[in-house]
């Protein structure tokens, strides 16, 4: 997977577990809503609108879209927020220690 691929997948799984799917609209371009659409019709994420009467809505963020992941979008989430989570740790450890390579 691409980095943006990667980056959407990560977003999607995040509010899959804290929104209930609910995706913010704000947050989406044109480039991610492809990509969803195009996951959608390989069923590796479900995805669509919410109906209009449905939308929710706190003034900064507009839950208008939802998700469903497949099981192999799940695996696939969790293998990589794991990478980018070891990325993230090994950054923050080298800007502690100034730069040394930490094993």
């Amino acid at each position: 997977m691409s980095v943006p691929e990667v980056s959407l997948l990560l977003y999607v799984e995040s509010c899959a577990v804290d929104r209930g799917g609910l995706l913010d609209a704000a947050k989406l371009n044109m480039d991610d809503l492809e990509l969803l659409k195009q996951w959608d019709e390989e069923g590796f994420v479900l995805f669509g609108r919410v109906d209009g009467k449905d939308v929710k809505s706190d003034g900064l963020s507009c839950w208008s879209y939802w998700c469903d992941l497949s099981e192999e979008a799940w695996k696939l989430a969790a293998s990589e927020r794991r990478k980018r989570g070891v990325r993230c740790r090994r950054e923050g450890i080298r800007r502690l220690y100034r730069g040394r390579p930490v094993y």
